[in-house]
């Protein structure tokens, strides 16, 4: 069941998250998109693991473009410190 819903939050965060998106890509292009979701849901639960264990929040920023013609759609993942 837990594999099941980092899936379905998967979905979402390829859509959110540039580099997860990148990774989806990447893995369907080899393996399908079937198993690439899966391979994105595994790397969002890590993600999900280390925010824990350092005890800040999953956010997705947008990065800071150096050039004016960069795309205003690049995501960079951002920790924010959760207040005690």
């Amino acid at each position: 069941m837990l594999r099941h819903l980092f899936v379905e939050a998967a979905w979402i965060a390829i859509q959110k998250d540039f580099k997860l998106k990148e990774v989806y890509q990447c893995l369907s292009k080899i393996r399908g998109g079937k198993r690439a979701i899966v391979g994105a849901a595994r790397r969002l639960a890590g993600r999900l693991r280390s925010c824990v264990q350092q005890g800040v929040l999953y956010e997705i920023k947008p990065l800071q473009a150096k050039d004016a013609d960069a795309k205003n759609e690049l995501r960079d993942l951002v920790a924010i410190p959760v207040a005690a």
